[in-house]
This record gives C-alpha cells, sequence and structure tokens, in this order.
C-alpha cells in the first residue's frame, strides 16, 4: 500500500501570514521566540543565545508555562536543531519563490490586461469595419458615384486615398 501525502508549507517568518499567527497564540509565540534566538544569536554563541532567549521569553510571557516545564529540552532542541545558515538559507528560498509567484501574478494580469485590450481593438475594428461596409453599399444603393464613397472614407475614417479607393473597390459589390 502507497500513501501519497500533500502538504502545504507556510513561512512564519516576520511579516509573513500574520493573519495566521493573529488566530494562532502559541505559533505566533514560537516565532516570537525564533526571533529572539536570533536577535541574541547575532552578539553571542548559539547556546547561550538559546538560553538568553528562553530566560527573556519566560520574563516576557511569551510560552511562559511550555518554556518554564521544558527550559532544558528546548534549550539543547534549539541548539542542536538550529542551523542559521540553513534558516536564512531556507528564508531566502521562500522569498525569492514569494517574489516569483507576485511576479507570475503580475504577468498574468498584464495578460489579461492585455487580453481584454485586443478584444476590444477587434469588436472596434469589426464595428468600423462594418459602418464601412455599410457606407459604401448605402452609396452603392443610393447611386452615388464611387468617388464621393471614397471621400467620405478619407475624411471620416482617415484612410488614405490608396486604402479609401481599395475599400470601396472590395465592398462595392457586396450584397
Amino acid at each position: 500500500m502507497q500513501l501519497e501525502l500533500k502538504v502545504t508549507v507556510l513561512n512564519i517568518n516576520a511579516g509573513m501570514n500574520e493573519e495566521l499567527k493573529a488566530r494562532c497564540t502559541p505559533l505566533r509565540e514560537y516565532m516570537q521566540y525564533v526571533d529572539k534566538v536570533r536577535e541574541c544569536a547575532k552578539d553571542m554563541e548559539l547556546s547561550e543565545a538559546v538560553t538568553r532567549a528562553v530566560d527573556v521569553c519566560i520574563r516576557e510571557g511569551i510560552l511562559r508555562d511550555f518554556l518554564l516545564r521544558q527550559k532544558s529540552e528546548v534549550v539543547k532542541m534549539s541548539i542542536y536543531e538550529y542551523d542559521e545558515e540553513r534558516e536564512l538559507r531556507l528564508i531566502r528560498q521562500d522569498e525569492r519563490e514569494l517574489g516569483r509567484e507576485e511576479e507570475r501574478e503580475k504577468t498574468r494580469e498584464a495578460n489579461r490586461r492585455a487580453d481584454q485590450a485586443i478584444a476590444q481593438a477587434d469588436v472596434a475594428i469589426a464595428q468600423a469595419d462594418a459602418a464601412e461596409r455599410l457606407l459604401v453599399a448605402t452609396y452603392r444603393r443610393l447611386n452615388l458615384p464611387k468617388e464621393d464613397a471614397v471621400r467620405q472614407l478619407v475624411e471620416g475614417c482617415h484612410h488614405t486615398q490608396e486604402e479609401a479607393i481599395e475599400r470601396v473597390e472590395q465592398y462595392w459589390n457586396l450584397p
């Protein structure tokens, strides 16, 4: 028997998934603890930074009960499991992926706008073409000279003389 597992990984670093952290106090407090470890680790060895971060969190009421009960295990796990380079690499990777996704979304939005503009232009072209056909057909039905239809296309539709002549010839004998 095989089992396929699909998981969603969420970045809970500062500034990320704030709504989730606001709804889940332990998760928010865990990230506050991790941030304290990172902050302390800038100025001291990791083992000292973890111990200091745990003490600060207890004092500030962050994961207080848990840290009081499990302090030595938390310190051991944090020291042995925390790999700052790996953490920073993962954070950068997450941020790059977020940037890529933002760019993909911007591209999709730009493509949607371009598709809409093209569709609107197609409609406008079709309407202009229909109007030109109608104008030429009206001149023909009223037995007006082709030259008058050409002049109207030049003046009213801003065609060149050559374009207007071509259109009149193209549409003159249409039903």
